[in-house]
Formats: C-alpha cells, sequence, structure tokens
C-alpha cells in the first residue's frame, strides 16, 4: 500500500555499526511499501574511519547514508518531501539544545546532526522544513517503549538498563 497525502513522521537510529530507518504516518501506522511490508532501512555509514576521516568527512558519511534513506523512503511508499512533518535522531551520547556533545560511537563533538540532514537535503534540491529533533538512545528508548512498545497504553513505570 502506497501512502497517501497524509503527513510522515520519519526516524534514524545512529547505532553503533548502523543507521536504522523508519518511517510512520502521524497516527503511528507503519508507512507500507507496495508488497505490504513495513518500510525500514539499515546501513552501514560508508565505513568511517573514526582514527583517520577528518569530523567534515564523518559528518558528510553520515549525512549522505540519512539522506539515502529518506529519498528511498519517498520511493518506495511513493511520498514527497513535503509530507514529512517529523524526522528524529537518536544517537548513542549525551545531546543538549538539539546538538550532540559527544558522539562516542564515532568520534565527534558539538555535531549538529539536524542541521547536517537538512543541508544535504538541501545540496540534493530537496526543501522541506519539518519540526525536528534529536535525543539519546537512552531517553528514545524508554519514549519509543511508552508511545509503541510493550508499556504502550500502561501507566507507571519504566525502567531501563543501558549496557
Amino acid at each position: 500500500m502506497l501512502a497517501d497525502d497524509r503527513k510522515v513522521r520519519f526516524g534514524y537510529d545512529l547505532g553503533a555499526t548502523k543507521i536504522q530507518a523508519y518511517a510512520e504516518y502521524e497516527d503511528g501506522t507503519p508507512l507500507l511499501n507496495a508488497n505490504g511490508n513495513p518500510i525500514k532501512w539499515e546501513e552501514n555509514p560508508h565505513n568511517i574511519d573514526k582514527a583517520n576521516d577528518s569530523e567534515e568527512e564523518k559528518k558528510r558519511k553520515i549525512s549522505d547514508v540519512m539522506i539515502g534513506q529518506l529519498e528511498k523512503c519517498m520511493e518506495e511508499a511513493n511520498i514527497k518531501i513535503e509530507q514529512i512533518s517529523f524526522l528524529g535522531v537518536v544517537v548513542p551520547g549525551p545531546v543538549q539544545n538539539n546538538v550532540v556533545m559527544k558522539l562516542i560511537n564515532i568520534g565527534l563533538t558539538n555535531y549538529d546532526i539536524l542541521q547536517e540532514i537538512i543541508n544535504g537535503a538541501s545540496e540534493r534540491g530537496y526543501k522541506f522544513n519539518p519540526k525536528m529533533a534529536v535525543t539519546n538512545d537512552y531517553r528514545g528508548a524508554l519514549c519509543g517503549e511508552s508511545k509503541i512498545g510493550a508499556a504502550k497504553g500502561e501507566s507507571g513505570t519504566i525502567v531501563a538498563i543501558r549496557i
């Protein structure tokens, strides 16, 4: 089932070895591809060399993968960039005012990942202005469990342990 003109939320999980992406309608229904399967992706960010790549090179490689995943979503679900109402990113490191203070797994500091995504999209000719947020993966896991995970609809406390 291809998308209609409803608004879409797009999320990234920037992990230690891969970047995962997922898309859903604003009501939480996953976008489906032509085969009726939820649309999601998982990719390695072009073999980032933590020791030898410059900070700018690392940022470019991450942005390239993220924008590529966004393009795949638009193609597979037949949506337009204007339909994306929210873009979120979870990262393994501390975040302050939507800036990643330290991206532990890649070795970046004071990384404005959201601006990098906007810049990368603009370089490819996309103009969009969704609401955006970045948070650490611990906080993201807590929010995800309470909204779409095992704790959906439950009241009480969620405990997550980071290993």
